[in-house]
């Protein structure tokens, strides 16, 4: 039986400090933890790609709007973990030209190369990259086979 769940808001902006506390404090633990490295999740319509997508981010602040804008939220999330480690001890899964759970990108080719450069001068441990493109479905794969 599915649970009734709250309607989704918008974060406040003061919310989203809080969040970036979250992920110093995540990555410090899992250095104390004998962690090898962490690996920060901005893919498949988590939070920070919902950030990335303007079907899903309507923000008219500082974290909405332009590419740059709307990337912000990500690359604060991967400053803030590099700040507690280093950037050797940090990589990232992105998606920027992928499709999930409603969270599309409408100017996929803009961010993915936008944040391919700023994630480059971070000099990360490594950027994964999935999510490549719209999924294709049983019916279009037997008609490609054909």
């Amino acid at each position: 039986m599915r649970e009734q769940c709250d309607t989704p808001r918008a974060l406040e902006t003061e919310e989203i400090a809080d969040i970036l506390e979250d992920y110093r404090r995540a990555t410090d633990n899992a250095r104390r933890a004998g962690f090898d490295l962490v690996e920060i999740h901005g893919a498949h319509g988590y939070l920070l790609d919902q950030f990335l997508s303007p079907a899903a981010n309507v923000r008219t602040d500082q974290y909405g709007g332009s590419v740059e804008n709307r990337a912000r939220f990500l690359l604060e999330a991967v400053d803030a973990v590099v700040a507690e480690w280093d950037a050797d001890h940090v990589g990232i899964r992105i998606s920027p030209l992928g499709i999930f759970n409603g969270v599309s990108n409408t100017d996929q080719l803009e961010m993915a190369l936008y944040l391919a450069e700023q994630l480059a001068k971070r000099k990360l441990a490594f950027l994964r990259k999935t999510g490549c493109g719209r999924a294709r479905t049983a019916s279009s794969r037997n008609k490609t086979a054909a």
